[in-house]
């Protein structure tokens, strides 16, 4: 297992597992995944020159062995960033009709991910979900999207 994978299922378990403990409630957690623009570009095998290799699968493979209902998919080349995240707040609000609690549903994104993660947050508006972003908190998402606003229980990271 490469560092940075090892790091990012740490993270991920530990931000996961908070919430329940809290709520003293193991009820089915779900966890949407938003893979980095490499995996997007490069597909579930993406290699990258300075990172070595994505393992989306494994990370998928992962989160799902320890019990978490994984939302996930390799997206289109050049997925809209607003669009997705719409797609992924209606799948939430879906999940909240069925009765499933906001605070057992969290939205983790790595890089493009993250930033569509971000925008997840302003949509759905509930404090109560929780949200992970992994390196996309620099300036420059700031400033190419200055309209965004977050919600819910947040974790950055880089």
């Amino acid at each position: 297992m490469n560092k940075l994978y090892r790091s990012l299922r740490n993270v991920l378990f530990t931000v996961l597992l908070l919430p329940a403990m809290n709520n003293n409630s193991f009820a089915q957690t779900y966890l949407f995944y938003l893979h980095g623009a490499i995996v997007e570009n490069q597909g579930a095998d993406a290699v990258s020159p300075s990172f070595s290799a994505y393992r989306y699968n494994d990370i998928i493979a992962a989160f799902s062995k320890e019990g978490f209902t994984v939302k996930s998919e390799v997206r289109k080349p050049d997925t809209d960033v607003k669009s997705y995240a719409q797609l992924v707040a209606k799948q939430i609000n879906e999940l909240l009709k069925q009765g499933v609690k906001a605070g057992n549903i969290t939205v983790a994104g790595a890089s493009k991910g993250a930033v569509i993660a971000m925008h997840v947050s302003g949509f759905a508006k509930r404090k109560e979900l929780n949200f992970v972003f992994l390196a996309a908190c620099n300036d420059g998402n700031f400033e190419s999207y200055p309209a965004l606003q977050f919600y819910g229980n947040i974790l950055l990271m880089g």
